[in-house]
């Protein structure tokens, strides 16, 4: 009995080690997607492509898995325009924005419905989450010079919206059509600056601070997000 009780260990062992890799194996296909779908396939050009496929290569994904992935986008036309743009609320007022693939419509507005439904919330119309975020750019980065105002002297020429001293890090807002403005005070600061990160993208108008209660009920329906195959990528505003 006693062989019978260590071989069962064992097999439970390896069971959850399967499934803890499976699902990390789906997040790292989600990254690849992501960068695939923003810029393209060509990994010589596209850094996060890169950076995603050597995440899987650490992770030891078998090289067919994310090589498929490339395949799969490729034999499209453009997945970029095949990402659909769904929204959602879900508990405690919490607002989501999810890009899913296209493939298959039917299944997408299914499940998601089925995960908001399952956890007090519910799949909506755009507008009445995209409330909830402004599209911009933001410039996340750090300085070497010795204060914010010397910092702010750098940036007031630029047509920014916001800018903002983190303590560790400093952050500025700007319109999308301003990236290039952006871009050129990256390149002529760049002796001072630091860019911790520059994208385009939604963000919260307003974070929402969730008890730690209400956070670990919450993570129920994030822990769903996370394994559907047809969810690219979400934000949300908490």
């Amino acid at each position: 009995m006693s062989g019978h009780s260590k071989f069962a260990n064992i097999k439970h062992k390896k069971n959850l080690n399967d499934s803890k890799r499976a699902k990390t194996f789906v997040k790292v296909a989600k990254e690849i997607n992501t960068a695939l779908a923003k810029g393209g396939s060509n990994i010589k050009n596209n850094k996060a492509l890169l950076n995603a496929i050597a995440k899987a290569k650490a992770l030891n994904m078998p090289k067919n898995h994310y090589l498929n992935l490339i395949k799969n986008f490729d034999s499209k036309k453009n997945t970029a325009q095949n990402l659909v743009l769904y929204c959602g609320f879900g508990p405690f007022k919490t607002a989501f924005l999810l890009w899913c693939l296209d493939e298959n419509k039917n299944r997408v507005i299914a499940n998601l419905k089925s995960y908001f439904d399952k956890h007090n919330g519910s799949l909506v119309n755009k507008n009445a989450v995209l409330n909830y975020f402004n599209f911009q750019g933001q410039l996340k980065f750090t300085s070497s010079l010795k204060n914010e105002e010397l910092v702010l002297e750098t940036i007031l020429e630029y047509e920014i919206i916001d800018f903002e001293n983190k303590n560790s890090y400093y952050l500025i807002s700007y319109e999308p059509k301003n990236k290039a403005r952006i871009e050129d005070y990256i390149l002529e600061n760049k002796k001072t600056i630091s860019v911790v990160s520059n994208k385009i993208e939604y963000f919260p108008k307003q974070k929402l601070n969730l008890s730690k209660e209400n956070f670990l009920k919450i993570q129920k329906l994030l822990l769903r997000l996370d394994n559907d195959e047809d969810i690219v990528k979400y934000i949300h505003n908490f």
